[in-house]
């Protein structure tokens, strides 16, 4: 059955019943959380940062999608973004909402929404479409971390995620490529030989191949601005960027183009 936001409600369950080891770094998730090691920066230095600030995204409103527990939520709110989180498992949001009162967590919970909604709801509570003509409003950034492999409805998810950014503002994609290799090793092995994540997390034919997802994005008028592979280590539970091998993981980021107008007054601020 499907639901909102092309997510059958098989995959909802799934991760409702994985909720309460979100933060067990040991568990299955323990690849999410190494991996904001490479992520985080990845997504500073994608944006009009604030460079040697000790919050470089102050000032920038993001949107993530499929926030489960907060594993990438959190670090980004610590970095200063407000942070709208959503995602369609009650018991994620939960878990996520639960770690506000935890000590340290006092610029998390500031800077974060938590929202027990699919990214359609959001982008229907937009006060006004967000269109390449308008000004300001929209997101800064929209991320979809390891979610894009558990929807059913693909290229909607990438255009209405496209649709609540401002003109300017860019999609981040970490997902899994449609390869044997990927196969081979994002589920054989990590699900059922070395149990990184439960078994029955991924499905192959969900997988998306870089050609796809860079598609899927021009289609919805977005600019592709960089694509590169992710190599993960499960000896060291550590992860690398590569800009040869893309055959497993991979990343890519789409921008918003910004209307000729806009761009040319945004020069001409610069150089005054």
């Amino acid at each position: 059955m499907q639901t909102k936001s092309g997510v059958s409600s098989r995959e909802i369950r799934k991760f409702d019943n994985l909720a309460s080891q979100w933060w067990d770094e040991s568990g299955p998730f323990k690849a999410l959380h190494s991996f904001n090691k490479v992520r985080v920066p990845w997504i500073v230095e994608n944006l009009d940062s604030k460079v040697n600030s000790p919050e470089p995204l102050k000032g920038l409103r993001l949107l993530e999608v499929g926030c489960g527990g907060g594993i990438l939520t959190e670090p980004l709110c610590r970095l200063g973004a407000a942070v709208t989180a959503v995602d369609l498992s009650a018991q994620s949001v939960a878990v996520a909402e639960s770690r506000l009162s935890l000590p340290g967590n006092e610029t998390v919970k500031q800077n974060v929404s938590y929202l027990l909604s699919s990214v359609e709801e959001v982008a229907h509570s937009q006060s006004q479409p967000i269109s390449a003509g308008s000004s300001g409003s929209g997101f800064d950034a929209v991320i979809l971390s390891e979610v894009i492999e558990h929807n059913e409805d693909q290229q909607g998810l990438i255009r209405v995620c496209g649709s609540v950014l401002r003109p300017g503002g860019k999609l981040f994609v970490t997902t899994l490529n449609k390869t044997l290799a990927a196969y081979v090793f994002g589920i054989v092995a990590a699900e059922y030989v070395l149990g990184i994540v439960p078994a029955g997390t991924h499905e192959h034919d969900k997988f998306v191949s870089p050609e796809e997802l860079r598609q899927m994005m021009r289609s919805c008028g977005l600019e592709v601005v960089d694509t590169k592979g992710l190599l993960y280590n499960p000896v060291c539970n550590s992860w690398s960027w590569s800009d040869y091998f893309e055959a497993i993981n991979y990343a890519c980021v789409g921008m918003k183009p910004v209307p000729d107008s806009e761009q040319q007054l945004e020069d001409g601020h610069r150089s005054s």
